[in-house]
């Protein structure tokens, strides 16, 4: 249902008491709001003066049909008249870390007008009328509205004086360097607001309320989104759950990708850090079995949709990705021109760098005393990559089982053992992977298949939130609810770090990879099917309750500065216990990720973010939760799979 409304705003230096519903003009020079107008379904809003109109959206959202402006033209030259090339735009307004507004995106509408013959000193200020395309403008967001880009006068462009694009200062050069954006960040607040002596200007907007709010939901994941149109070789898909859950895979043979990705565990392994290399047991039961060096510097990302088309892009920072600018097949990523060709994806591409690492799977090496775990750790040491995978593809070579299934999985490539790759060994990794924990099918993903029951009362508030007024759709976008870039959140630094920052215990994220500053602190924004199953949450894994990392997000620098270390799940690890909170104890590394921080502040009350914390619960498939027939009950190597 729909209902006709007007908006009339007028710049007067008049504070007005709130009244229910409707649009709210706040944040933008002072505190203005609503004042409900007698008229049904109609709205006032007054505020100063000033070169951009500034209003926040409460529950509703709205269709904008039309923008009027009422023109003071004292100001302008004596007896001229002007051609005015005018554009309205708007643009979607957040606060930065200065708590000043500025806008969010690329502006929403730019429709540009020309106005004939425009009269200067005239005693009844001129009245005019923008038809709009019809826009929509979501719930619970803050908007700002102007004219700009005063163009073609006849007159001296300086005589100019035109209240809505400058006041004492008329954007009408475009000057070197001059946008929308960095025009509305400039005169969106603050005292930049032009001559307050004025008289005032009225603008006027009509359009349509919309009862409930349009909200942009994603199209429902279907087969074609997924490699093999998600159908995938099952003969290739067993092999790969073979090798995911065999140690033989790691340089001490104690290790394999399932202990770190689990299924009990939801993919993850329920630690803040994970206990890599020398570790026994699995989760949170994880303990020191021989001597463990360090904790695994980031928290284990959860495996789920990764089988997804649309992920190209892997790890939190970013470091293995499809090539955008090559030709299909071609991959960026740590190995450089050591990668070797034939992969499926840059899943497969993935598969390839956990069995490289020292403290996740290859072992140890001590240069001190030139003393090695095995031949692989001294490999991975040396950053020897094509070595290891060599002497990994032997040891699957030497075993018959293997030799049989590479053979009947790959029958045009392996017709004997010393065909077999590690290329060969990761597409099938990567295959089971994808097939094996694909979800779609939350109660979520039914509502946007059109089971309108699919979702509670709850969930459905906390899915209006999230695609509202709560912003989280700003980043959990798309499909599979990530926009597959880099943010910087402010999530606190647990463990030892990546190398980074003065001590060594801070991570810089995405700038590792890039090597732009612009980039430090920022990683991936994750994919949300399962959230629920794949705690702690954080690129180091601070929180571990669902609600907390919700509230982080609310609230980010306060968050970091207050963060509770029992949030934290760090089993106790001798070596590695002393670099846990090395950076939070870091007042300056503390003060530097918040710095950083690019999402603003925003409040939710507690009903508003239970509801929220529903929405997210209602993003999990319940065929996840079917783990017995994810493990095999043994593997080809003969080594232990349920420990």
């Amino acid at each position: 249902m729909k209902q006709s409304v007007n908006f009339l705003l007028l710049f007067v230096a008049s504070f007005i008491v709130f009244q229910p519903s409707g649009l709210t003009e706040t944040l933008l020079d002072n505190t203005t709001q609503l004042q409900a107008k007698p008229t049904p379904g109609s709205f006032a809003l007054k505020g100063h003066h000033g070169r951009v109109l500034g209003f926040t959206t409460g529950q509703d959202a709205y269709r904008i049909d039309s923008f009027s402006v009422l023109v003071d033209q004292n100001d302008t030259a004596k007896n001229a008249t002007a051609d005015l090339g005018v554009t309205v735009v708007l643009f979607r307004m957040v606060e930065d870390a200065g708590q000043k507004r500025v806008p969010f995106g690329p502006a929403l509408v730019t429709q540009t007008f020309t106005l004939m013959g425009v009269p200067h000193q005239s005693k009844t200020p001129a009245f005019y009328t923008f038809e709009l395309n019809g826009f929509e403008i979501g719930a619970g967001q803050s908007y700002a509205i102007g004219l700009v880009g005063v163009t073609g006068l006849k007159t001296n462009p300086g005589s100019l004086r035109w209240r809505m694009c400058g006041g004492d200062n008329p954007v009408m050069d475009s000057p070197s360097g001059w946008s929308y954006e960095s025009w509305f960040t400039s005169n969106s607040g603050g005292s930049s607001w032009g001559n307050r002596n004025s008289k005032d200007t009225a603008v006027f907007m009509e359009g349509t309320r919309l009862e409930e709010p349009v909200l942009p939901l994603p199209l429902p994941l279907e087969d074609a989104d997924y490699h093999d149109e998600g159908q995938p070789n099952l003969a290739k898909v067993e092999l790969g759950k073979l090798l995911f859950f065999d140690k033989l895979l790691s340089g001490n043979k104690n290790i394999a990708c399932a202990t770190c990705h689990h299924p009990l565990t939801g993919t993850t392994d329920s630690l803040s850090l994970s206990v890599g290399e020398g570790g026994r047991s699995l989760g949170m039961s994880r303990v020191e079995s021989d001597i463990i060096h360090e904790r695994v510097p980031r928290n284990s990302p959860a495996l789920f949709n990764l089988g997804a088309k649309e992920f190209k892009t892997f790890f939190h920072d970013g470091r293995v990705l499809e090539n955008p600018y090559a030709e299909p097949g071609d991959f960026i990523s740590p190995a450089g021109s050591d990668l070797p060709e034939g992969f499926d994806n840059a899943l497969a591409v993935q598969a390839m760098f956990p069995v490289t690492s020292p403290t996740e799977m290859a072992g140890q090496y001590d240069g001190g005393t030139d003393v090695s775990e095995n031949d692989i750790a001294s490999r991975a040491a040396a950053g020897d990559l094509p070595r290891i995978w060599s002497l990994l593809t032997e040891r699957l070579q030497g075993v018959d089982e293997y030799v049989v299934l590479f053979k009947s999985v790959y029958p045009d490539e392996v017709k004997e053992a010393s065909d077999i790759t590690f290329v060969h060994a990761a597409n099938a990794i990567a295959a089971f992977e994808a097939s094996q924990w694909r979800a779609d099918q939350s109660p979520f993903d039914q509502y946007l298949q059109g089971s309108e029951d699919a979702l509670n009362a709850s969930q459905l508030r906390g899915m209006k939130l999230f695609y509202g007024k709560a912003e989280c759709a700003d980043c959990h976008s798309g499909q599979l609810l990530t926009d597959q870039s880099f943010h910087a959140i402010g999530m606190p630094q647990l463990g030892p770090g990546k190398g980074d920052g003065v001590d060594g215990y801070e991570d810089f994220g995405r700038e590792r990879v890039t090597g732009e500053s612009r980039d430090r602190y920022k990683f991936r924004t994750p994919a949300l099917r399962n959230v629920a199953l794949t705690g702690p949450w954080g690129h180091a894994g601070s929180y571990r309750r669902l609600k907390d990392v919700v509230m982080h997000h609310l609230q980010p620098e306060s968050s970091l500065r207050q963060y509770d270390r029992r949030q934290a799940i760090l089993p106790s690890v001798p070596a590695a216990d002393v670099t846990d909170w090395a950076c939070m104890e870091d007042d300056q590394a503390v003060q530097a990720i918040a710095d950083r921080v690019e999402i603003m502040p925003l409040e939710l009350n507690a009903n508003e973010i239970n509801d929220l914390v529903s929405f997210l619960q209602a993003l999990t498939d319940a065929s996840s939760l079917n783990v017995l027939s994810q493990i095999p009950l043994s593997v080809p190597s003969g080594l232990p799979v349920g420990d």
